[in-house]
């Protein structure tokens, strides 16, 4: 079992680089890295492909280790090193040149595809670490594993077309900056405006994945085999930066939203870049809206409530996605108190056929609004749709009727104003049938 010849060169350039150069240090490290899906991949393809799958991982890091230490497997998903010398890193301790190498495996090496015969496999690592002086301990461990139990039956057969599909999308992605990427992730924008006047709230980024086989199957499609596999956090990392680095291009009164999985809601280490960026950018942190979406739980409310609220401090806008359905609870309006809410599309498609859905849709925005947060309707596609959700008091809509995704960049085609989310928007949109139009 070997890596594919592309993410060698791409994993040994992000990885290797970590232990390179080597100086002479008095104390010796030692990390601990755990297959936190080992056990889903022993029942999906089998103990000995899980015990492969690992020992090529312990042949890989013998070579990023590269004589600076030694490499080894001290159980089924558990992997020791121990350094001898410490890497020479622009530091200030020790400390955070192990956490920076413990991030660096842990970022890079889940984005790699081994081989096998049931097809391509990823590893989930979680990671810890601690400096070899009387009285240290292992500190907590980094890149907790979010996915699903394992199970049985049906479970390995759906597990395996999980993985495939998960890993093609992952195949899209360049975590290591070096222009790898099977394919690419193209982003569409897709408008939030206001129904009685036009004005613009913010675009929803979109992702459109794709390689040399075509477009990829629908969004719920690949996005829940991500979730399900664990390996969501990642795609969620490079969507976050790419929208991050738009809304870095782009003029001050325009304000752009990305889609977050509730399993990224836990302070994994590559939000501190993130962080740092928003600190030292105030004015695009208060421009950046991130979307919790409902197809999956929050595996720690706890940890997930405070990652909220230090995004919140920097500024950022917290939306809650698909509000009615899914995971998208009262539970989850109450812990995150979102600043915007949006009400699932199927309670807006529903309300034209009763008055009884109608009461429904009308009761859902009321409870949202109630909170505090801006209520959106989703999914409005004709006239009289946005008439009923404005009737129930979400006058902030995104649909067809408003406009289609677009590919380009649409806040370039708009005439600007003065705007922050949502009260001083930067345009005006009028609806015409299911295109947009710029307004003014």
């Amino acid at each position: 079992m070997a890596l594919r010849a592309r993410n060698r060169r791409q994993s040994a350039i992000a990885c290797g680089a970590l232990c390179s150069p080597i100086r002479p240090d008095r104390y010796a490290a030692h990390f601990q890295f755990r297959i936190a899906n080992y056990q889903h991949l022993s029942s999906a393809y089998g103990g000995a492909t899980a015990d492969a799958v690992v020992s090529a991982v312990c042949s890989h890091l013998v070579q990023v280790v590269r004589g600076a230490g030694s490499v080894e497997r001290v159980a089924a998903e558990l992997i020791e090193i121990r350094l001898v010398s410490l890497p020479a890193f622009d530091a200030e301790s020790d400390g955070l040149a192990c956490q920076a190498w413990v991030d660096g495996v842990c970022g890079i090496l889940p984005t790699v595809p081994f081989e096998t015969g049931a097809g391509p496999v990823h590893l989930w690592l979680s990671g810890c670490w601690r400096l070899a002086i009387d009285g240290a301990e292992f500190g907590e461990w980094c890149f907790p594993f979010a996915g699903a139990p394992p199970g049985e039956g049906d479970w390995c057969v759906q597990y395996r077309g999980d993985m495939a599909l998960a890993s093609r999308t992952l195949a899209t992605l360049d975590p290591s900056g070096i222009g790898d990427a099977d394919g690419n992730v193209q982003l569409c924008w897709q408008v939030v405006c206001n129904a009685e006047d036009g004005r613009i709230a913010y675009f929803e980024a979109l992702a459109r994945p794709s390689d040399r086989h075509g477009a990829f199957p629908a969004a719920d499609d690949w996005i829940l085999a991500l979730e399900r596999t664990g390996m969501v956090r990642l795609f969620d990392r490079h969507m976050v930066r790419q929208v991050l680095a738009d809304l870095e291009q782009a003029p001050d009164d325009v304000s752009l939203a990305v889609n977050l999985s509730a399993l990224s809601l836990c302070t994994d280490p590559w939000w501190a870049d993130v962080m740092e960026r928003l600190c030292a950018r105030p004015n695009v942190a208060r421009r950046l809206l991130l979307e919790i979406t409902e197809t999956a739980a929050v595996p720690d409310f706890s940890r997930a409530i405070a990652l909220v609220n230090r995004l919140r401090r920097l500024g950022c806008r917290i939306v809650m996605d698909d509000f009615g359905v899914g995971h998208a609870s009262i539970r989850q309006l109450l812990a995150f108190a979102p600043d915007i809410v949006k009400v699932d599309r199927i309670f807006v498609w529903r309300a034209g056929m009763s008055s009884r859905d109608q009461l429904l849709f009308a009761r859902l925005s009321a409870l949202a609004a109630s909170v505090g947060s801006i209520v959106v309707a989703e999914g409005v596609e004709t006239p009289e749709q946005s008439r009923i959700a404005r009737d129930a008091g979400a006058l902030w809509q995104q649909g067809y009727f408003w406009g289609r995704p677009f590919y380009s960049r649409p806040w370039k085609e708009v005439r600007r104003h003065s705007s922050t989310v949502p009260d001083r928007p930067i345009g005006r949109y009028r609806p015409v049938g299911s295109r947009l139009a710029v307004g003014r």
